[in-house]
């Protein structure tokens, strides 16, 4: 790959990574809304924070450690690689 790729395919990263970032905020802010106005006892808070768990758990963190332990990448691009299949993943739910 050239240099001028690595770099296209670098902004690609950062940008799925930044609408990743959006996605999980825009959640993290409805379901702080939600416990505000309902308190901890609404279903929808409690559903919120087990998906964004489970979120975290079972695909940001694996993804995350294949690609530093088997991949061999930095920290920063694992990162990136990261919350960009997660943003990828969101752009296949049909909602």
């Amino acid at each position: 790959m050239s240099n001028k790729q690595k770099e296209v395919v670098e902004e690609v990263l950062v940008k799925d990574a930044r609408r990743a970032l959006w996605v999980l905020g825009c959640i993290n802010l409805l379901v702080l809304f939600f416990f505000l106005a309902e308190g901890f006892e609404s279903e929808i808070v409690i559903v919120g924070l087990v998906a964004q768990g489970i979120i975290f758990v079972f695909w940001l963190v694996p993804v995350f450690l294949y690609q530093v332990l088997r991949q061999k990448l930095s920290l920063k691009v694992a990162t990136y690689k990261a919350l960009s299949s997660y943003r990828n993943a969101m752009d296949q739910v049909s909602w």
